[in-house]
């Protein structure tokens, strides 16, 4: 089995910000990184330095979102990136994909790091 990572949270800033070092690292030791959330159409793919084996998938959606037909939307393709990729590990980091991912992780019996840093916001 491929060692694959997702890797989420709400908008890529955070991933961007305070875990590329962590994403370089994983590369390094050959792991496939998919990098999933929002707003990743707001960098411009030429500023982002990143190696050839780190994936982006932007599901559009907002994070503050509380609209049922909305967040159903996000789960469903947010399982469907799961399913479709395999990973032997998820790693999320904000409130709303730690409660998604947890639930996938649960049915899929996929090993998951839930990280909860800072408080977070209603």
């Amino acid at each position: 089995m491929k060692n694959r990572i997702i890797i989420t949270a709400s908008d890529f800033w955070y991933l961007w910000n305070f875990r590329l070092r962590l994403i370089n690292e994983l590369t390094l030791k050959g792991w496939d990184v998919i990098l999933v959330s929002a707003n990743i159409s707001g960098f411009v793919k030429t500023d982002l330095v990143l190696p050839e084996s780190v994936e982006f998938i932007d599901l559009k959606f907002q994070s503050h979102s509380l609209n049922l037909f909305r967040e159903g939307l996000l789960f469903s393709k947010l399982l469907w990136v799961i399913v479709s990729s395999r990973p032997r590990v998820l790693l999320s980091f904000t409130p709303k994909m730690n409660l998604y991912t947890s639930l996938i992780a649960l049915v899929l019996n996929v090993k998951l790091i839930a990280n909860v840093s800072g408080q977070g916001s209603l």
